[in-house]
C-alpha cells in the first residue's frame, strides 16, 4: 500500500483538470472495482504509479504515531491517539489528527493519502477505515476528495452535500457518498428524495455498495480532506469520523 506523495500529487494535478465534471453532487438545502482508486480515472503515467489498495499491508513501525503528546496539543480523547504527519518532502503542510488507538497508519513515511484501518480490515475501501489526504488547490476543484473514491476513480459514485461541521479552528463542508461494489452498477443522487440510489445496469438494486462520509476544507493553497469508509455491517465509525474532523489541526 505504499503511495508516495509525489505520485499522488502528480496524479491529482491531472485529475483536477480532466475528471472533475464526471461526478454527480447535490447540495442539501464488487469487489473487483472496489480495490481501485485514482488509478482507473486518469491516463497519466504519474498517477498510475500509485498502487491499488488491496490486501492487508504490513503495518510499519508506528513512528508517526506520537508516543507522547506534544506541548501544543491537548491530550487525545479516550481510546484515541494523535497521528502527526511527518515533514513532507514535497511541500505539503504537516497536520495532527486523532485516530483510534488500534487503527495504525498503513502507509510509510510522508505518504499522501494516509490510511488507517480497524484490525482485520483487508481493503481500506471496504472499511471500516479512515483516510486523510492533502490536495494542492491549483490542481483540483472542490470537493477534491472525489479522487479518493473507488469505481473508476469515483465516476460511478453518488455524492451528496451534508451540511457543515464546526471545529475549534475550522468550518468543514460535509458529504455522504455511495459507490457501487461491482462494475455492473452505478450510484446516483436522487434530487427529489435528497438521497443516493445505487442500481445495476438492468435497473435492479445494486448487489453491494461502498458507503462513507467525507469532510473537506480549503486552507491557503491546499484542500484537506478526511474520509471514512463505512460498511453497513459496522458500527462506531461515526464517532471516529467526528473525532478526526474536530481534532484536525495544521502544525
Amino acid at each position: 500500500m505504499k503511495r508516495p506523495v509525489l505520485a499522488a500529487v502528480a496524479g491529482l494535478a491531472v485529475l483536477g483538470m480532466t475528471a472533475a465534471a464526471a461526478y454527480v453532487i447535490a447540495s442539501p438545502g464488487g469487489e473487483e472495482e472496489a480495490v481501485q482508486r485514482v488509478e482507473t480515472a486518469t491516463p497519466s503515467p504519474a498517477s498510475s504509479e500509485t498502487p491499488a489498495s488491496s490486501g492487508t499491508p504490513s503495518v510499519p513501525a508506528l513512528s508517526t504515531i506520537s508516543p507522547t503528546v506534544p506541548g501544543e496539543l491537548p491530550p487525545p480523547a479516550e481510546g484515541y491517539t494523535w497521528y502527526l504527519s511527518p515533514p513532507s518532502n514535497f511541500g505539503l503542510p504537516s497536520y495532527a489528527v486523532q485516530v483510534p488507538l488500534e487503527w495504525p497508519p498503513l502507509n510509510p513515511g510522508d505518504s499522501n493519502p494516509q490510511d488507517f484501518a480497524a484490525p482485520g480490515v483487508e481493503n481500506v475501501l471496504m472499511g471500516p477505515s479512515l483516510t486523510t489526504v492533502t490536495t494542492i488547490a491549483d490542481a483540483a476543484s472542490a470537493p477534491a476528495f472525489l479522487f479518493q473514491l473507488p469505481s473508476q476513480g469515483g465516476q460511478l459514485c453518488g455524492v451528496l452535500g451534508d451540511g457543515q461541521l464546526h471545529s475549534i479552528s475550522y468550518t468543514w463542508d460535509l458529504f455522504t457518498f455511495k459507490c457501487p461494489g461491482d462494475k455492473s452498477s452505478v450510484c446516483e443522487v436522487d434530487h427529489a428524495l435528497n438521497s443516493i440510489v445505487c442500481k445495476s445496469l438492468d435497473g435492479s438494486p445494486a448487489a453491494s455498495t461502498i458507503d462513507g462520509r467525507a469532510a473537506e476544507i480549503r486552507i491557503g493553497g491546499f484542500f484537506h480532506s478526511v474520509l471514512v469508509f463505512d460498511p453497513e455491517s459496522s458500527s462506531g465509525t461515526a464517532g471516529v469520523f467526528d473525532q478526526a474532523v474536530k481534532s484536525f489541526t495544521l502544525r
